[in-house]
This record gives C-alpha cells, structure tokens and sequence, in this order.
C-alpha cells in the first residue's frame, strides 16, 4: 500500500502544479492619469505613425526633386557572341582587327564565331530645362510643408481625442458607482417594503412598485457597466494600446478655469492658426505651381 500512497500523493501533486500554471496571471491594476494618458497615446497612436511617415515620405520627395538639377553618370556594358556574317565582319572591323585572309569569301560567307565587349561613360548635366526642375523642387517643398502642418494637426487631433476618452471613461465609471449605490439603496428599501409586507403594515401594490424600481435600476446598471467598459476601450484606442481590464484612472474630475474672450475672437484664433488650414492653402499654392509649370513642347496644342 505504501508504494500506492506515494503514486498518489505525486499525482496529486503534479495536478495542483498544473493547475496552477493555468490561472492566468493578474496583475495588479495600473494608475493611469491624464497625462500619462497623453504621452502614451503621442507614443503608440497609428495616426501620429502615419503621418510620420508621410512626412518622411515628403522629405524624400523633395530630395528626388531636387535631383534633377544634378549631374547624371551612365555606365553601360554588354557583350555580344555572333556567327551571323554581316555582324561578324563589322564586329571583328569595329575591334580594327581585320586582316587580309578576312576578305576570303569562304570566310565571309561562313565567319566563325566571334565576341564583342562594349562599354561606355557618359554624363548629363541638364542647363535648361525651361524651370521644370525648379518648379517640381518647389512643389516638393510646399508638399513637404504641408505633410509636415498634416502631422501638427493629427497631433493636436490625438491630444484632443484623448483626453475627451479620458473624461468619458472617468464619468462613465462615476455614473456606474451612482447607479450602484442608487441600486443597494433601493434594495435595502425593498427589504424595508417586503418585511412591513409581511406584517400586514402596507398594500401589495407598494411592494410592486419597489419591484418595479429595482428592476428598472438594475437594467440602468447594466448598461452603466457596458458604458463603463465602452468608454475604457475607446480610451485604449485613443492611447493605440491594447485595453488592460485593470486600468485605474487617477486623474479627477476638476472645474477648470473660465475661458477668457469671446467667440469671434475665437473663431479667428482657429482660422489663423490651425494647421490643417494652413496646410490646404499650402496645397492650393502647389496647385498654382503645377499650373504654372512649363509643358514639354509635345503638350502644347500643333497647328
């Protein structure tokens, strides 16, 4: 028996261990504050990431623009192998190594075969090309410009949209711990109501309606749940990280200081600084130079 005893117990053993390792781990839960909210959505959101790399996009545009006022070097090479006469008489004239018994017809007419390296070297160095190189380094630069106002902007979009998710999911979670307790209030209410119910002290009438109630608070706290856990992960959007079930919020709510001037002025602060504007007239202004851009002389119109 004592042997069996032994098999038993480690069995028993191996699956506690087994068990053990599949309990998933929980980790403690996380402070997360408005700002850190900020700088982890700067750090991870796939808009500011995209307009990163159309900036860089941009950049090299520019320099490819620019390339075209710049010196160009060919080099070229190939070899050919023949037996066709013509080309094998030219090749072999080509190479200056014709020799008399190369003008027997035998040998014309049948040319054994014969190869040929060639190479060459050359440079281009464009002097005018009617502005047409100055005219696309200048839209370049107005499109890297533009790309560069379209990242402030997408910046300035995150920033916004995550602190709006912040403060959504912070009064979401106030709005469910009010329902919660409006909720356990009412039942204890209805404790109230069921126990008078029972010693004849009210109507029936009155403990339905305290049924009612806390059906119709309950259905409230569900949804106060869902809302809740929408908001956290339209948080986690906002940030462009994966939702963590167990994120504290820490920052409060607070009342902030009045905004001081009025709406026009305002509205003209936004017409005049805005990014995103500025960046259309930008794109207006490479529109104009693509206008003005001269046309190869095979696109103008021939009599």
């Amino acid at each position: 028996m004592k042997p069996v005893n032994a098999l038993t117990h480690t069995a028993l053993a191996l699956f506690v261990m087994a068990c053990l390792l599949l309990i998933p781990n929980q980790s403690p839960a996380a402070d997360l504050s408005l700002s850190e909210a900020v700088d982890t959505a700067l750090a991870h959101n796939p808009m500011l990431q995209a307009a990163g790399f159309r900036v860089a996009s941009a950049e090299e545009k520019t320099t490819q623009a620019g390339s075209g006022a710049l010196p160009q070097v060919h080099l070229n090479g190939g070899y050919s192998r023949t037996t066709n006469p013509m080309w094998a008489f030219g090749t072999k004239l080509n190479q200056e190594a014709i020799t008399q018994p190369d003008f027997d017809p035998a040998r014309l007419n049948h040319p054994d075969a014969i190869g040929n390296y060639h190479s060459s070297l050359s440079v281009v160095w464009p002097v005018y090309d009617q502005g047409r190189t100055w005219y696309g380094l200048q839209q370049a630069r107005l499109n890297r410009d533009a790309a560069g106002l379209y990242a402030e902007r997408a910046r300035q979009e995150v920033i916004s949209g995550t602190i709006s998710a912040y403060i959504g999911a912070v009064l979401a979670r106030e709005n469910k711990i009010v329902i919660r307790q409006v909720t356990d209030t009412a039942r204890s209410h209805l404790n109230l109501i069921q126990s008078r119910y029972d010693g004849g002290f009210v109507a029936k009438s009155d403990l339905l309606r305290a049924q009612v109630h806390i059906a119709d608070l309950e259905q409230q706290l569900a949804e106060a749940k869902s809302g809740a856990d929408i908001a956290k992960c339209r948080l986690a959007v906002a940030m462009g990280v994966e939702e963590d079930p167990g994120l504290t919020l820490t920052s409060p709510l607070e009342t902030g200081e009045p905004i001081q001037g009025d709406l026009d002025a305002w509205i003209n602060r936004a017409l005049a600084d805005r990014p995103d504007l500025k960046s259309l007239s930008l794109q207006k202004d490479m529109a104009k130079k693509k206008w003005t851009k001269p046309r190869p002389p095979a696109c103008h119109p021939s009599t």
